[in-house]
């Protein structure tokens, strides 16, 4: 290579030499940042690349050249990590995005329990009973008609009968709850 600081022109041979020259101490270089070795070769493979896209802007001399390698290789590495922290940082804030969105979730779940709860503490006794027996212990109309020696039909009513005054209760929730009721088994 051409020390003299002439402007002499890199080709791919001088490169080439260049490079077996360089890549060791400038892979040392990268390793003061990052300590994953696919990493620092992606790095170095950027920065010879670099290098040779520019050639013609920044060759005078082995050693400018060898100057600029070691600066792009640490500039690069930096970035690298840069963009690692803001990934992070992202990770970070979608994170907790999602964390407060679950907790807003979580309370409006248990606002929603806490409403079904009173409206079905204000249905008529015999209905309410019905109600849990179907609802909360997940029985069957049959089931329950045998539980408590009544028959289907009076269950099927007292069902209607609860599901009318829930509705009134529960009028500003009353789709939400609906989704509810219809994703549970049918009661035949």
């Amino acid at each position: 290579m051409d020390e003299s600081g002439g402007n002499s022109k890199l080709n791919f041979k001088k490169f080439e030499q260049f490079f077996n020259e360089n890549i060791h101490a400038a892979g040392l270089i990268a390793y003061r940042y990052v300590s994953d070795k696919q990493l620092v070769e992606d790095i170095l493979q950027d920065a010879f690349i670099t290098i040779w896209d520019k050639r013609s802007q920044i060759y005078n001399s082995d050693a400018e050249l060898r100057k600029y390698l070691f600066v792009t290789v640490r500039n690069k590495t930096i970035s690298y990590l840069r963009s690692i922290k803001v990934k992070q940082i992202e990770i970070d804030n979608a994170l907790a995005s999602m964390c407060l969105q679950e907790e807003a979730k979580l309370y409006t779940d248990e606002e929603l329990a806490l409403k079904v709860s009173k409206a079905i503490d204000k249905l008529p006794k015999r209905c309410q009973e019905i109600f849990k027996l179907a609802y909360l212990n997940d029985k069957s109309y049959n089931e329950i008609a045998d539980t408590l020696t009544i028959s289907k039909n009076t269950v099927k009513t007292q069902m209607v009968i609860a599901y009318r005054i829930l509705r009134v209760e529960l009028k500003e929730i009353y789709l939400n709850m609906l989704f509810i009721l219809t994703n549970w088994k049918k009661r035949e």
